[in-house]
């Protein structure tokens, strides 16, 4: 149930404004702090799995410097680049 809340809000969120930029938002914030929900839930929407923040560090990038294992395993499965 959770899961359908959040993708519902967070397609109102995206579409609303800047939906581009809120995905990114959430992608990043997401991998640096290994929140698996969000993130998964921003890919379904449509963000990049090599997505950059500001300063050009790549979901996989953010996952590593935070040790967030299991983001890593779950962006390297979907194709993220090394």
């Amino acid at each position: 149930m959770k899961y359908v809340v959040f993708v519902i809000v967070l397609t109102l969120s995206a579409s609303a404004s800047g939906g581009a930029k809120v995905l990114r938002s959430i992608g990043t914030h997401a991998a640096s702090h290994g929140e698996m929900l969000k993130l998964k839930s921003a890919l379904y929407m449509g963000l990049n799995v090599d997505e950059t923040d500001e300063e050009g560090n790549s979901l996989l990038c953010l996952a590593a410097y935070n040790g967030k294992l299991d983001i890593i395993l779950e962006l390297l499965e979907r194709g993220a680049y090394i």
